[in-house]
Order: C-alpha cells, then structure tokens, then sequence
C-alpha cells in the first residue's frame, strides 16, 4: 500500500528538515533542474518536499534511494505549482492542489520513473490560477535550447570593430557575470535579433498560450532594446527623450503584465527620469560612468606592495602609461 509522505517521520527526522533548505528546493525546481543538482538536498527534505506536492510514494522515505527521490521532484513538472517568492509563513499550502500525482508500483522500472508517466502527466497537469499560469509560461518561455540559440548566434554575429559584443559563452557559469557594455550590446542586439529569429514562425492568429508568452516576451524584450538605442545615441533632441520615455513606460508596464507579482526596483524609477536627464546633461556618453568604471578597473590591475610611500609612485607611474589608453574611452 502506498505510504503517504509525513506519516512515517518521527520527531528526529524532522528536526532535519531547515525551511531555508524547502525554500532553496522550491526555487532550483523552477528551474527545470537535471535530478543529479538535487542530490545536494538530504533525503528528508526531498520526501518532505514530495509530501507537500501530495505525491504517494510506494515505500517510505527512509527505504527510498536520493535519487530516485530526485527523478520523483524532477520528472513530475511540479514547478508549476511552486511560487519561489512565498515565505515560510504565507507560502501557498501545495496540498490543497487538485491536480495530485499518484506514483503508482507499476510505475516504477528497476526505481526509475518512466518517462512515459512524466509526459502524461505533464499533458495533464493544469494550473490553479493565473498566477500560476504565468509563472508556468514564464519557465517555460526561455529555456537551455533557447540560450544554446543566443550562444550561437553571438558566436555567430560579424561586428563592426569599433562595437564589442557579449561573449559566446553568456548564461554559463564559467563566463560570470557582463560587463555593463556586454549587457548593452546584448539587450540591444544580439538578444532582439535571435528571440525574433527563433520564436516568430507562427501565425498570431494561431499561437498556443506558450507561444503567447513568447511573442509578449520578445515584444517587451524589443521595447527595452528601443530605449536604450535611443538613450545612448550621440545626438540629443526632444524627439530622443520623447521615443526614450515611451519605450520605457511600455517595457515596465509589459514587464507588470507578465509577471503580475513583481515589485518594480529603485532602478526602474530612476530609468523614468533618464529622459530629463538627457535634456539637462545632453548625451549619456558625456556623463556615463564607463570612463570612471574602467579607471577603477586599471587601478586594481597595479601590483603593488602597500609600502607607504612606494605605493602612490608605484601607482602614479602606471596610471600615466594607461591614459592614453583611457581617454580612447572618453567621449
């Protein structure tokens, strides 16, 4: 008989269960993660996780192996049904869901879940609500194929040499984080160019609910990539700042539409005002911190050895042979 999750735990085993361990779980499963990146998680948490999603499973916890617990989180889409921005104390109790898996014996093949069950379920499975709906599409809209797709795009992509593109390898761990000037070419090149080479193959007259989200995502991604092209051009008119502010007001606007729950940042009001800034000040290029950030960057670049006196001269000498390099940064 199938046992549910909780009623084999004993005082002990749930003192080994952190909520700051649920929370890390909820938010990697929204990732659509490979089940080896939940191993990290010990086996209680991940039962304890199953019972919260009402899965039955067909041995106790404890008589269970991690990763067939793992395949279990994983191959079900739960994430669905996960809101990552829930607390311990207002998070949404995930039982009450109608749309509960039974794993079944006969699903099991040598402790690995078929997939076949994870497909009819995923066919099966319907959202609760439209927040639901919308954090199910905005997982589903841009995935590891479509960063894979930007990748090679970039790598790709014959620039001018005076514009420096983002690295191919954006999106992976071993490239980090970009640069502000990566991100601006990304958001307003590379970005646009392969959403709308990819995505737009369809009629809009017949779009799935996906491919809805897509084709709102890709437009929202555009109005970002017109703001910025018209905030940092060379030239400086009340058309610019009109164009700027309109794009803007619609990209953060599009941005509450798809994402209902999000809290606008200090960021996006200040980004509002850049308009006037532009009037007041005339081009970014003018007063942008590029300059200042690559300063900062040649100035880390100096091996020194902290000796009081030595230290300014050390420092001095090198700046001096860096400024010609600097000022080919200025405007």
């Amino acid at each position: 008989m199938d046992v549910p999750i909780g009623d084999h735990e004993d005082a002990g085993n749930s003192r080994k269960i952190k909520e700051n361990d649920l929370i890390s779980l909820q938010r990697l499963l929204l990732k659509d993660p490979e089940p080896r990146l939940l191993l990290r998680f010990n086996k209680v948490t991940l039962g304890h996780m199953c019972g919260e999603l009402s899965f039955r499973l067909p041995r106790p916890v404890h008589e269970m192996k991690k990763s067939v617990l793992a395949d279990v989180l994983t191959h079900a889409t739960i994430a669905v049904w996960i809101r990552p921005s829930a607390s311990a104390t207002d998070r949404a109790p995930l039982t009450s869901t109608p749309n509960t898996a039974e794993l079944a014996p006969q699903t099991l093949i040598g402790e690995v879940y078929t997939a076949e069950y994870a497909a009819e379920h995923a066919a099966t499975a319907k959202l609760a609500d439209r927040q639901d709906e919308v954090d199910s599409l905005s997982i589903r809209a841009f995935r590891k194929r479509d960063l894979k797709h930007v990748q090679a795009d970039i790598a790709e992509t014959s620039r001018p040499i005076y514009s420096v593109g983002p690295p191919a390898n954006m999106g992976t761990k071993g490239q980090g984080k970009l640069k502000a000037d990566h991100w601006k070419a990304a958001i307003e090149f590379e970005l646009p160019v392969s959403i709308m080479k990819h995505w737009h193959r369809e009629r809009l007259d017949n779009l799935s609910d996906e491919s809805k989200h897509r084709h709102n995502l890709a437009h929202c991604t555009m109005r970002l990539a017109c703001a910025v092209h018209q905030a940092t051009s060379y030239r400086t008119t009340e058309n610019h700042r009109t164009r700027y502010t309109i794009h803007m007001h619609a990209y953060l606007s599009d941005i509450l539409e798809l994402k209902p729950g999000l809290t606008l940042m200090p960021n996006h009001h200040n980004a509002l005002h850049l308009g006037d800034f532009l009037m007041r000040f005339g081009s970014v290029h003018g007063w942008w911190m590029f300059p200042f950030e690559r300063l900062i960057g040649v100035l880390q670049q100096v091996n020194t050895n902290y000796k009081q006196g030595q230290f300014e001269k050390t420092t001095l000498a090198h700046l001096s042979v860096m400024l010609p390099e600097l000022n080919s940064h200025l405007p």
